[in-house]
């Protein structure tokens, strides 16, 4: 190899040596200001792709009082469902006919454990004022018994008046899960129910507790409006414990058109009737979800069997014994 070839080769090496030293430089420098901004391309990206709109949504029903186990219990039902895939919506309701300052106190806890809950007020007057045909089912239970409230009696008006001030103007939910705030899920993470493929793919316009005529003396029976009346005699009405539900949003606006027009009654059979008298799809929850007790009734006996899932106040984690995981539980009064 001559002088001049030597040169040539050195200079080549030079140069592409130079090259690298400048490349790693410029990327150093690059480097540096992305990590001045708060990103590191150095480690591997954590970024999230994004996920669609929420397809489904939680309401939970709460009383005219909400106290800090319900206010715990939905804090742990909303950080479960903001992991989901896609995140689930919760919002609270409140009834503020008879007390005041619960929304502020509900606001105050979700801010301190850091989760996020809507939250829904209204009173008696806001629903007479937008359904004033349902004071003509706004009576005695039967004679002698105390009058009805609201809150405690017809939900389905509650929950169509939510739709319509809050949720109507996004249209971005296909179904909408409804819970009573008494209600306790057994599992570690509600989505586990909520996003159960015999409910996340079911195209059932109502999912609840199995559909089944009204006693012959229900308690209940009379809390009608008279176009519910004439138009459902007594073998044609159905209900079911109404802690849990699920409906399609053909279904929520059925329901409206039927409110609107004045037909009322209670929502344990209001609900399953209407469904039924309307040929639409009814899929009952899974017996191997529901829970002993899952009932109406708040009794002693209710509550001591409620006290099994040894659940402690913080609802953060908790122990329970196998055999009554990943079910539903109603009433809870502790």
């Amino acid at each position: 190899m001559n002088l001049s070839a030597s040169i040539v080769i050195t200079t080549a090496i030079l140069l592409y040596t130079g090259i690298l030293l400048v490349r790693q430089v410029r990327q150093q420098q690059v480097l540096s200001v992305l990590e001045s901004r708060g990103i590191d391309l150095q480690q591997p990206s954590t970024t999230q792709p994004s996920i669609q709109k929420p397809h489904t949504v939680l309401l939970i029903r709460g009383h005219s009082v909400v106290g800090n186990s319900v206010l715990a219990r939905v804090a742990r039902y909303a950080r479960a469902c903001a992991r989901a895939k896609p995140a689930i919506d919760v919002w609270l309701g409140l009834d503020t006919s008879r007390t005041t300052g619960q929304q502020q106190i509900a606001e105050r806890y979700f801010q301190k454990v850091g989760v996020v809950v809507h939250l829904d007020t209204f009173n008696d007057t806001d629903v007479f004022d937008r359904f004033p045909s349902l004071r003509g089912a706004f009576v005695k239970e039967t004679p002698g018994t105390r009058e009805l409230a609201v809150y405690s009696s017809f939900h389905s008006e509650s929950v169509i008046l939510w739709y319509l001030e809050k949720l109507k103007k996004t249209e971005q939910y296909k179904s909408i899960w409804v819970f009573e705030a008494d209600l306790e899920y057994s599992g570690m993470d509600i989505v586990d129910i909520l996003y159960d493929p015999t409910y996340a793919n079911s195209t059932a316009d109502l999912v609840t507790q199995a559909c089944t005529r009204i006693p012959s003396k229900w308690v209940h029976g009379h809390a009608i409006s008279r176009k519910y009346w004439k138009l459902f005699p007594k073998n044609e009405r159905y209900f079911s414990i109404e802690a849990v539900h699920k409906f399609s949003l053909k279904y929520l606006q059925t329901i409206q058109e039927r409110i609107f027009q004045g037909f009322h009654a209670r929502s344990e059979e209001f609900l399953c009737s209407i469904a039924y008298k309307l040929n639409l799809t009814v899929v009952p929850l899974k017996p191997h979800h529901l829970g002993t007790p899952y009932t109406h009734s708040s009794d002693e006996v209710a509550i001591e069997a409620m006290r099994r899932l040894k659940i402690p106040e913080d609802f953060e984690t908790y122990y329970v014994d196998p055999s009554l995981k990943n079910k539903f539980y109603h009433p809870i009064k502790f």
